[in-house]
């Protein structure tokens, strides 16, 4: 029979896994929205250097759409993401604090006093320039469409 710090510490073990978990999961959306990206500007280019059809102009403008609807679902999923995993943080800290040595909680306050803290920049901002970009030129394709149904030129590939 286990007694009470060895239980404590499956406990702990337990929510150190669990929270790793969540950044693996956050990491494989991360990976999915780029690989859909990566197929919408296959398809946009593809649907910009072969003929200005009628039709290809309403897929340019469903996949910027597209790009949109997606940019807009990634930035929210790393919200998400984001706030799940600080609050299993803030978990761990309490945790942490009824052992002998507060790993995590350490290494935060290190980097808090650290000189150097220009050189960390927190991943959670540089997670979400990504979305940002895509959301820009899915809504820059859209509006060179509009351009162009207009009579002005917009050739981004040219």
């Amino acid at each position: 029979m286990k007694n009470k710090q060895e239980e404590f510490l499956d406990i702990y073990r337990l929510h150190a896994e669990l929270t790793d978990r969540v950044r693996q999961r956050r990491q494989r959306v991360s990976q999915l929205f780029v690989t859909l990206f990566a197929v919408l500007s296959a398809a946009f280019i593809a649907s910009t250097t072969t003929d200005s059809s009628a039709e290809l102009k309403s897929v340019r403008l469903y996949i910027g759409i597209a790009g949109i609807l997606l940019s807009m679902s990634w930035w929210y999923l790393i919200g998400s993401y984001q706030s799940l995993e600080k609050v299993k943080f803030d978990l761990l800290y309490q945790l942490e604090k009824h052992l002998a040595f507060p790993f995590f909680d350490h290494e935060r306050e290190s980097l808090r006093k650290s000189k150097n803290l220009y050189l960390y920049f927190k991943l959670d901002n540089a997670e979400k320039i990504p979305p940002g970009l895509f959301f820009i030129l899915s809504v820059g394709s859209i509006l060179c469409r509009g351009l162009s149904e207009a009579g002005i030129s917009c050739d981004l590939l040219q």
